[in-house]
């Protein structure tokens, strides 16, 4: 007996399900989420700075706090106007703007100023799980980082039959992540550097140059693997000869050069020396930059021999080529030569600058005693990267002895040329792992296990 009364429908509408005019809605909202600032401005979202300044200077006039004493409403509407124009006027807050809306760029202000203690500080309170949690992420990560040495040591030994291109699956996954962040990069155009200076198409390029490099990464990624298949396969003569497969490498090191051309400035040698402070083995900026130069023009040459010996052995056949492997690795050998010799010359600076710091501590007032020395370097820091060099030095021996033909090397596993490459990786991941699990704030056993002294301990900290 109840009376079904239909919706009203005003002439000219039709009426609908609640659920769309709520789905309308939504997508109305989102629509003029980016033009809300420019609506209380009462300026088009196409206005030029001219034009939003001048809108600006309007409203203020008219609803300034002076001119309407008393008046909450005006004092809020031109509060809200000069958030508008201080959004608008900033051209890199006007664009994250109008492609995020104001709450995107509330969060990404929110990102830029927080502070990297109170992270720190967070870390060092949380509980178990969360560290556990972030060693299984960092395990996770370090598994399959070494899924392709694995692979490269089953399929050399014989242990599997894949192709070639089945191996390098982990390294293409790698390089096409590489490739699309260094694309996103480079299409939103912000300097690698503070170095805003430079003109606008030296910063475009030298953005593009990262992308580049990955792409003939991949480049040189798929002929490798075309060429190592027709090598399994038996056939006497392959699609190309292997100086064809490091064509790409070739223009990745001129790639390179042109980065380095680019970016050895003054105002980046400077950051870089302010970062590592007396660990920075540099004196000037040419030191710098002859430096990059031989780092690029060894691997080149490292490259071009290898071009040279594979191709040669081919063509020689049985009666081989002029050259052994070592001699093809001489770039290699020069270049951990070089990079002892400037670990060791900055461990000297290092040790140099500590002493001197701690002499001068001794000389401080009381009053000096809380600043902050922390430093990014330390000769612990140098050691350790010392001891990575050496087992990078054996592991380089041993492949090579390996493919000058010692008999003891080519009987056992490839795997056990990589020895310390497996020692490497477990020493860091479990270095990584008691360092998360172990680190815990300067306070007392109270504030660590959440008991009654929080806040007291929070005083200290």
């Amino acid at each position: 007996g109840v009376e079904e009364v239909s919706p009203r429908v005003e002439p000219g509408r039709t009426s609908q399900p609640r659920s769309d005019c709520s789905l309308q809605a939504s997508v109305k909202m989102a629509e003029t989420n980016t033009t809300v600032l420019y609506e209380q401005l009462g300026v088009e979202k196409t206005a030029t700075q001219d034009e939003i300044k001048k809108a600006w200077r309007k409203a203020a006039l008219r609803l300034h706090p002076d001119r309407n004493p008393g008046d909450a409403q005006a004092t809020t509407k031109f509060n809200m106007v000069k958030d508008a124009y201080d959004i608008l006027s900033d051209p890199e807050k006007r664009d994250f703007y109008d492609k995020h809306g104001e709450e995107g760029l509330k969060l990404k202000e929110a990102m830029d100023n927080m502070d990297p203690s109170m992270v720190i500080n967070a870390f060092a309170h949380s509980g178990m799980g969360v560290r556990l949690f972030m060693v299984a992420i960092v395990g996770s990560c370090c598994a399959l980082g070494l899924l392709f040495p694995i692979f490269l040591v089953l399929r050399v030994d014989g242990t599997i039959l894949w192709s070639w291109g089945a191996v390098c699956v982990p390294l293409f996954i790698c390089v096409s992540s590489a490739i699309c962040c260094s694309a996103c990069a480079a299409v939103q155009g912000k300097p690698p550097t503070d170095d805003t200076a430079r003109p606008a198409p030296v910063r475009c390029v030298t953005n593009s140059i990262p992308f580049l490099q990955c792409v003939m990464l991949l480049i040189f990624l798929s002929l490798m693997v075309t060429y190592l298949d027709d090598e399994s396969e038996g056939k006497l003569d392959p699609p190309f000869p292997f100086a064809v497969a490091c064509i790409p490498l070739f223009i990745l090191e001129v790639l390179s050069l042109a980065s380095m051309a680019l970016g050895a400035t003054k105002v980046q040698f400077d950051k870089a020396k302010q970062e590592l402070g007396a660990g920075f083995p540099f004196e000037t900026l040419g030191e710098w930059a002859a430096h990059s130069i031989l780092l690029i023009a060894l691997r080149f040459l490292q490259w071009v021999l290898l071009a040279v010996k594979i191709d040669g052995d081919r063509v020689a056949g049985s009666s081989g080529s002029s050259f052994s492997w070592c001699a093809v690795f001489i770039p290699l050998w020069i270049l951990l030569a070089y990079l002892f010799l400037r670990l060791l010359l900055r461990y000297q600076r290092v040790r140099a600058a500590a002493s001197a710091e701690k002499h001068a501590e001794g000389l401080k007032s009381a009053t000096d005693e809380d600043e902050d020395t922390t430093k990014l370097d330390t000769p612990q820091a140098v050691m350790g990267q010392g001891c990575v060099l050496v087992l990078v030095l054996i592991v380089a021996v041993m492949l090579v002895s390996r493919l000058a033909g010692n008999e003891d090397l080519n009987m056992s596993s490839l795997a056990v040329c990589l020895i310390p490459l497996w020692i490497i990786a477990s020493c860091g991941y479990c270095g990584f792992s008691c360092m998360v699990i172990c680190f815990r704030a300067a306070t007392g056993a109270g504030d660590w296990d959440g008991g009654d002294d929080g806040e007291s301990a929070e005083e200290e900290t």
